[in-house]
This record gives C-alpha cells, structure tokens and sequence, in this order.
C-alpha cells in the first residue's frame, strides 16, 4: 500500500475505527477473530481502513473494542507503526451500538480535533478521504454520511434528492421526501464535526434513532447533515459468501483494487508469494492467491477460486472454491469452504 498523504486545509482532523461488534453474519469464523482482523486478501481487514486514514494525513486514532477486545490491540499496535498512526484503544465493558459506541471514540480524542472520521473495521475501499473531507468543511455541515449508488446485496435505506440531499434515512423523511428520490447504500463512513455528539448519551443506542433521524426530519436544532456521494471500488465483507466472491472479483479484476496485496502474476490470476514452495506434480488452476506461508504437496489439485496462507497441504488434496487461514496441515477435499483459524463454514 502506498504511502500518498493529502493535507486538508487547517482543520484539525481525527479519526475512529470501530472494532467492538460480535460479527455475527461472519459466525463461527467470528468465534476464532473479530471481524476486523479476519483476513481479506491475506492481510487483517482492518489494515485497509487505516491506510486510508494514512492517507489522509490523519495519524491519530480511536478504535472501539468489545467482542475478543484482547485480540485487537496487538495487531493494530503493529500496523500502527506502519501507517504512523497514534492508536487509543476505547474498550467498552458493554456493547454500546452504534449511538454510544461512536459517542465513545469521539469522545476519546478530545476537544482537539474539529471532525472526527469515524469508519467501520471492516470497511475494504478505495477513497480519496481528504476530497470528502474538504467537501464536508466547506459545506458547513454538521455532519456528512459517504453513500453510494445502492447495489442489491445491501440494504440501502438513504435518499437522496436530485441535489444530493438526504432526505430520508429508514424510515424517517423530511417535508422534501418523495418516492423519486434515489436510493443510495451508507458506506459506514461518518465525518463529524465537533460539537455534534455532544447530546449523545454514552451509553447504548441506535445512532440513526438517536441522532441522525433528527438531523434527517429537521428537528436537530439547526445542525445541518448532508451526503457526500463515493463511485469507487467498495465492498462489504458481511458474509462468508461474500468474503469468498469479493476475493474471486479482487483476483479476476486485480486493476479494480490497487490496495489488493498481489505479487506479480506467475500468469493472469494466478499469484504466488513463493513459487518453490509449490511441489512440481500438483496442479493449480487460477484465479489463485497463495501467500507466504504455504506448501503445496505433489498431487494437490488447487483449482479455480482459491485463497490460501498459513496451511500445509498434504498429498493429493483437492481445495476449490475456498478461503483457507491458519489451518495448518490439511488432507483430503476442501470444497466451496471458507476456513480460518481452526473455525469453518460450508458456503451456501
């Protein structure tokens, strides 16, 4: 990932990642990692979140822990220094939501910064933050949601009118409400300005309920909320269906993703970190990822739609369709699986 920092004017600028949520849709794999740190793409999903704030030249940030909150720490610790990034961890004793959750990392920066930008740990995108962020400042807005065109694998619910407004977020709508107005998907992203979450309570609540309907309806005493529209590459790693499927796109299509950590290609969609690793008799048939840590053995079958770190494969295993991670030695068929950190789930 590239090290590219953009300034944004003179406002002091902070971040937060939220890191605390059970992951439930990505269960039982979710019982081995939180879902920021399962991996996408060989590296901890988190890590693409944090270089975008890199990028941004914002080098403080809060994350938010709960679900596994011990396993979060170390692996942001690390990639911090990476991307020379100030961590503060936030650890909430209870699940907070949405709502108290993001009143908690805000809160934890301090009176500092003059917006927060709040993402999702598990957020996989390209973006020019800082474009978003000059857009947010000089609107004036209190508050700025990044939203794209809506795709049928997400649930939508934000409309916007033919000037980009929000006019209806759920089921709270304004007076300016009407059923032309375009559906759109919120990517997680928030930018805050200070002063916003200051009537939040810390405590459990739905941000939208608690908040954002207001700004929404026009009773959040004059405070102003706007959308900020993204067109890149995004995708939402919800389920291990997806996970699966974003990786098969990311291979077919690695020009899509710049951030996807791919060697150069051995041939189109196939690659390898350590070639000689691979026993001259088995057979891998791309689009195929195999990262540092593996050893194929002869007679393994690596077909179509494989990702593959931290496993021994034996002799004459077959592995198709399938994300598998720190599963050390394995044998026999591994089929439309995804496998990680000893946890597995058959792909529906």
């Amino acid at each position: 990932m590239t090290a590219q920092v953009s300034n944004i004017s003179s406002a002091k600028i902070g971040g937060a990642i939220l890191c605390a949520g059970y992951g439930s849709r990505m269960a039982p794999l979710t019982d081995a990692l939180p879902k920021p740190l399962l991996p996408f793409l060989n590296v901890p999903t988190i890590t693409y979140a944090m270089a975008q704030f890199m990028r941004a030249g914002i080098d403080k940030v809060a994350f938010n822990t709960h679900h596994l909150a011990d396993a979060i720490p170390p692996v942001v610790g690390k990639l911090a220094k990476t991307f020379n990034i100030h961590p503060i961890i936030v650890h909430e004793w209870e699940l907070l939501g949405s709502g108290g959750g993001i009143k908690g990392v805000v809160d934890s920066l301090g009176n500092e910064y003059d917006h927060v930008v709040v993402m999702n740990g598990d957020t996989v995108l390209e973006i020019d933050l800082s474009e978003h962020i000059q857009a947010h400042i000089e609107s004036g807005a209190d508050l700025s949601l990044v939203v794209r065109p809506k795709v049928p694998t997400q649930p939508g619910r934000v409309f916007l009118d033919d000037e980009g407004n929000i006019t209806r977020i759920r089921d709270y709508k304004n007076a300016a409400y009407d059923s032309s107005h375009v559906e759109h998907d919120f990517l997680g992203i928030h930018i805050i300005k200070r002063g916003t979450m200051d009537e939040i309570p810390l405590e459990k609540c739905d941000i939208i309920d608690a908040l954002y309907s207001k700004l929404v309806e026009g009773n959040g005493e004059g405070k102003k909320i706007r959308a900020s529209l993204h067109e890149g590459y995004f995708v939402a790693l919800d389920t291990p269906e997806l996970l699966v499927q974003e990786s098969i796109n990311a291979m077919n299509n690695p020009e899509s993703f710049a951030d996807a950590p791919f060697p150069d290609p051995l041939r189109p969609g196939l690659y390898v970190y350590r070639p000689g690793t691979i026993a001259g008799a088995a057979t891998v048939t791309p689009p195929v990822f195999i990262g540092a840590n593996v050893t194929i053995g002869a007679g393994a079958h690596i077909s179509p739609n494989v990702v593959l770190d931290g496993v021994d494969i034996s002799d004459g295993t077959r592995v198709e369709n399938a994300v598998i991670y720190g599963a050390g030695r394995i044998e026999g068929e591994w089929k439309d699986c995804v496998s990680i950190a000893g946890k597995s789930v058959v792909l529906k």
